[in-house]
C-alpha cells in the first residue's frame, strides 16, 4: 500500500495504492492484512449502472467497518459520521473512487456510506469488519439536507425501493438514541 491519508471524519481514511503499468495493462496489490489494524471477515461486490445511487447505509447495531474500492468504472463515494459520541458527528466526506487509480476508502463502523455511479458501469468491492445481519440493517435518505450536499448537484439518481424508503437523517438518528 502506497499511502494512507486522513479525512475530516475520525477513523475514516483514504488509501492510495501503487499501480504498476506497462504495455499489457496494470497490476496493484489491493489488500495485505499487515497494512490494516482492522480485521475483515466478509467481502461483497456490487455492479451498478450509471446514476445508480446505493446508500446511505449503516447497520444500527453491530455496524460494519468497510474498505471500499472501485474495481471497474468510477463512483462518487460518500461517508457521513452518524456516530452519536464521535468528535466528528454530523461531518461528511466524499471522494471519487476510480478503477484506474485503484484508490480506496475505509469507512469506520457506525458511519453512513453510499455511492453514486459516475461511469456507464461500476464494480465496487467492500471488505467488511463484521458479518452483515439483515435485522440490524438501516440507513438514511441520501437527499437528507446534511447528506445531499455531499453529492454532485442536480442529480436524478436511480434508487432501489429499499433506499427510496429509508428514513430521513433526523429520523435515523432519533431511532439510534
Amino acid at each position: 500500500m502506497e499511502g494512507r491519508a486522513s479525512t475530516p471524519i475520525t477513523g475514516c481514511y483514504t488509501i492510495k495504492r501503487e499501480v504498476y503499468q506497462d504495455h499489457r495493462g496494470h497490476f496493484s496489490e489491493l489488500f495485505r492484512a499487515c497494512d490494516f489494524e482492522e480485521k475483515f471477515v466478509q467481502k461483497n461486490v456490487s455492479l451498478s449502472k450509471k446514476n445508480v445511487l446505493r446508500g446511505m447505509h449503516s447497520m444500527w447495531s453491530k455496524p460494519q467497518g468497510k474498505l471500499v474500492s472501485c474495481l471497474y468504472g468510477k463512483v462518487w463515494d460518500v461517508v457521513f459520521d452518524a456516530r452519536l459520541m464521535s468528535p466528528t458527528f454530523m461531518k461528511g466526506y466524499c471522494v471519487e473512487l476510480d478503477y484506474q487509480k485503484l484508490n480506496a476508502i475505509y469507512v469506520p463502523p457506525g458511519c453512513l456510506h453510499g455511492f453514486l455511479t459516475l461511469s456507464d458501469v461500476a464494480v465496487v468491492e467492500y471488505d467488511c469488519t463484521t458479518y452483515y445481519q439483515q435485522k440490524y440493517d438501516g440507513g438514511a435518505k441520501w437527499d437528507s439536507l446534511e447528506i445531499k450536499k455531499l453529492f454532485p448537484p442536480n442529480i436524478n439518481p436511480v434508487l432501489s425501493s429499499k433506499d427510496d424508503k429509508l428514513p430521513t437523517l433526523t429520523e435515523f438518528l432519533r431511532f439510534k438514541k
